[in-house]
């Protein structure tokens, strides 16, 4: 085949995501991640006037805060690296504002972090859940 119709057929990749669909999308995957892995959803993008929570899951009696750090392939930082000390305490501060509201005190709560790995096609190809990440 010549080469110009080598190039005309080649599998063309997706376009990048910009910012926000890319989070959208890693947000939605760690949804499906953490259902599968016999989580119950209790809430997504909780507002708060600080900030907001990505995601709000239980597993088992326990409720869990959940980070969602997402990015392509090949990107040199690590995703979870992007949860610095700065952001920890306003996760921290964030999880006590969400538990004042609607739990009790004694209700078991973790932050998790979880990175999901976008392929070229805009297609989760790995996905890492850091249980107990702060």
């Amino acid at each position: 085949m010549p080469g110009f119709l080598k190039r005309l057929f080649k599998k063309k990749s997706a376009l990048p995501l910009n910012r926000k669909n890319l989070g959208v999308l890693g947000e939605e995957s760690a949804c499906h991640y953490l259902v599968k892995n016999n989580y119950a959803i209790i809430e997504q993008n909780f507002q708060c006037p600080s900030g907001e929570i990505d995601i709000i899951a239980r597993e088992k009696d326990t409720v869990v805060f959940v980070e969602v750090k997402s990015q392509y392939e090949h990107t040199p930082i690590r995703p979870e690296r992007k949860v610095d000390a700065r952001k920890q305490k306003k996760l921290l501060h964030l999880a006590r504002y969400y538990r004042r509201l609607h739990l009790t005190p004694e209700t078991p709560c973790r932050i998790d972090v979880i990175t999901v790995i976008l392929s070229h096609d805009n297609k989760p190809s790995r996905i890492i859940h850091y249980k107990r990440a702060i």
